[in-house]
């Protein structure tokens, strides 16, 4: 097991559980932390692209006159009703594409997935991974912001999204070996150009020494 990839993912990576809406955020992240040591992941700043494959049609620029409002389902909430922070929640992993679409109405264009890890894969993460953009803090000064128990919260500042930019959020889910619960590790970053879908390593696939 590695371990210190931990720090330098301190600010780009939260764990959360769904199952259990009731417990509070440090039970929550306590568990996401056991289900992280049984597994190996990949340290490197960003989130995976893969070389081709962009849907067609995605646009990489903001909307001129992003709407203002509040769009709220079971899933997921986004905020926009502040004139330049968008708002947005996850309480269970559905409904992705909504919620892009959602984000994408609110000038905030990314890239959200929900992936599920099969048991026996050995490193967490996605192929060709590469470093995302440096002012990513500026967008998103803070990695996690308060919310309930058993969601996670971002809060971003679409108006220090540089053109042509978008954020790239996977949220994998995995499940405890030992007590047969859900736990989610969160990896994203910021890139130029609009992120193409994250790909797992291959199940047996294991870092290089």
């Amino acid at each position: 097991m590695i371990d210190h990839d931990d720090d330098l993912y301190a600010r780009v990576r939260t764990e959360f559980d769904q199952v259990h809406m009731g417990e509070s955020l440090d039970a929550i992240t306590s568990r996401g932390r056991g289900v992280r040591r049984r597994r190996r992941t990949v340290a490197a700043l960003g989130v995976a692209v893969l070389a081709a494959g962009v849907t067609a049609g995605l646009t990489l620029s903001r909307p001129a006159e992003p709407e203002h409002g509040l769009i709220q389902v079971a899933a997921w909430t986004v905020d926009s009703r502040q004139e330049d922070t968008v708002v947005f929640s996850i309480r269970q992993l559905v409904d992705a594409d909504e919620l892009n679409a959602a984000l994408k109405k609110a000038g905030v264009p990314a890239l959200v997935e929900f992936v599920k890890v099969p048991e026996e894969q050995k490193v967490v993460g996605c192929q060709n991974e590469k470093e995302g953009l440096p002012n990513m803090y500026d967008v998103m000064p803070h990695s996690n912001v308060p919310a309930k128990p058993g969601e996670i919260t971002w809060a971003v500042r679409r108006d220090l999204m540089p053109a042509g930019s978008a954020l790239h959020f996977v949220i994998f889910e995995e499940i405890n070996q030992e007590t047969g619960e859900p736990g989610r590790m969160v990896r994203m970053g910021l890139f130029d150009g609009y992120p193409e879908p994250c790909k797992l390593f291959p199940p047996d696939y294991t870092i290089p020494k």
